[in-house]
């Protein structure tokens, strides 16, 4: 029986091993133990832990602070930190060396800023960890400003992060069961199970959404009135948060290069007009993007790192961001 036991162990630790080495191999953009990678909510899964240095599959530095913020994995910087910059992996500068992103770029024009920007994060997420969690209280100077740079997904990710919070998962759940044993097993196993199901799902799923289309219809004319593309339950609660403190809150729109090819403006109309409502600077870079794909795509493209995914910007795009940070922060905008 204990040899039994022994040999189970012994194949699920030999299988979890397995199943993280796939996961690193396969996310080879940011270092394997950066974060967790999963969680029973988003912020567990996806917040940069502390006081980390590690090196990612393509080679980039990263390094992190006391408060899981990102910070040049090259040099100490004692300096007092002027703003805050907050925000998911565009602000983060994914794919991109520290001097290649946004706080990078600020940093070389003496503007030094604290980075509370993560793949994944969100405005509800923003509050949590520096409101909830208490990180902002243990600053060691305080910002003066607070830059929030807003991308069009950060709708789903609000509203999937409350949902989360408002579940309470006791040590005895399934799911932190699957997460205390590893995780990284089950979650493969379980993708695997997904994908063949729905193999057979996808007939049924076309022959359903046929059959709704005329229900859809119907439903559009009034639906469409009640549609809003921000979280403003998020927004306010930052807004409220900094008042506290006395800060200043600055919201900038950063589209992705899909709004610019639509020349769909209403996450820009809805953050403008809660800014507006909120008595809070809102700067979008939309109108100036969207003067360069006038011009041609070939103008627009440097500015993303592939202009097909159209998400992340690439050096030029972290120089065209920190630049309209720096203008605000003279007083030319």
């Amino acid at each position: 029986m204990k040899k039994t036991i022994f040999s189970l162990i012994l194949i699920y630790i030999t299988v979890e091993y397995w199943a993280q080495y796939r996961f690193e191999l396969n996310n080879r953009v940011i270092p394997f133990g950066m974060r967790n990678n999963m969680g029973v909510n988003y912020y567990d899964a996806f917040k940069l832990k502390p006081n980390f240095e590690g090196v990612s599959g393509i080679g980039i530095n990263y390094k992190t602070d006391e408060f899981g913020f990102s910070i040049n994995p090259n040099k100490k910087n004692k300096v007092n930190k002027e703003i805050l910059i907050g925000g998911d992996s565009r602000a983060f500068g994914l794919f991109l060396n520290w001097k290649e992103t946004l706080a990078g770029k600020l940093e070389a024009e003496n503007v030094f800023v604290y980075q509370e920007a993560f793949p994944g994060n969100s405005p509800a997420l923003f509050n949590y960890d520096l409101f909830e969690k208490g990180y902002f209280e243990k600053l060691k100077s305080k910002p003066k400003k607070v830059y929030y740079i807003y991308d069009s997904n950060d709708l789903y990710s609000d509203s999937s992060f409350m949902k989360q919070i408002s579940v309470e998962y006791p040590w005895y759940s399934l799911r932190r069961l699957k997460l205390s044993l590893g995780g990284y097993s089950w979650s493969m196993l379980s993708l695997k199970v997904r994908s063949f199901l729905k193999k057979g799902e996808i007939k049924e799923v076309v022959i359903k959404k046929e059959g709704a289309k005329l229900d859809v219809n119907k439903k559009k004319s009034t639906a469409s009135k009640s549609i809003t593309h921000i979280h403003s339950l998020s927004l306010d609660q930052i807004k409220k948060n900094l008042d506290q403190q006395g800060v200043e809150f600055v919201l900038i729109h950063l589209p992705r290069s899909l709004e610019i090819f639509a020349r769909n403006t209403s996450v820009k109309n809805d953050l403008e007009k809660w800014a507006a409502t909120n008595s809070v600077k809102c700067l979008s870079l939309y109108d100036k993007m969207v003067s360069f794909h006038e011009e041609g795509i070939e103008f627009l493209k440097p500015y993303f790192i592939d202009i097909r995914e159209g998400v992340h910007l690439s050096e030029k795009g972290s120089e065209l961001l920190a630049s309209w940070i720096i203008e605000n922060e003279r007083g030319v905008r």
